[in-house]
């Protein structure tokens, strides 16, 4: 299972994984970072956090992490945050095709304003065409 882990508890703005059980009724491994919004160089700090939900200094938001397999071996993750101009989309490759990756963050997003999640119709056209 992937999942972002936000700046409530992490202020990097964490993307997470961890293994489940067959039957997913638990945790089979403990949860491992796969990489920070923070690492992004489009991600920005939520300017909004002191205000609105009383934490100081920069933090970090990750949120509606969805994997993709390409034909070119690779797996990519989209995955959102802030950006410059309000909640965006980007997306990180693990060269090596696997979950535990390294992970490399695209310097570009895909949906630069009012983003959501994964968003998986279409989105592997704009995968390959930011490449």
């Amino acid at each position: 299972m992937v999942y972002s882990h936000s700046f409530e508890d992490t202020p990097d703005g964490d993307i997470c994984m961890t293994e489940l059980e067959p039957d997913l009724s638990a945790a089979r491994t403990e949860p491992a970072v796969l990489f920070s919004a923070k690492e992004a160089p489009w991600a920005k700090p939520v300017p909004f956090a002191e205000a609105e939900f009383g934490i100081k200094g920069d933090v970090y938001f990750t949120d509606g992490p969805c994997l993709f397999p390409m034909e070119d071996g690779k797996l990519y993750m989209t995955w959102s945050s802030w950006g410059d101009v309000g909640y965006a989309v980007g997306v990180a490759v693990s060269e090596s095709g696997n979950i535990h990756g390294p992970w490399k963050q695209l310097a570009e997003t895909i949906w630069p304003r009012n983003g959501g999640h994964g968003m998986p119709l279409g989105i592997t056209t704009d995968i390959r065409n930011k490449k």
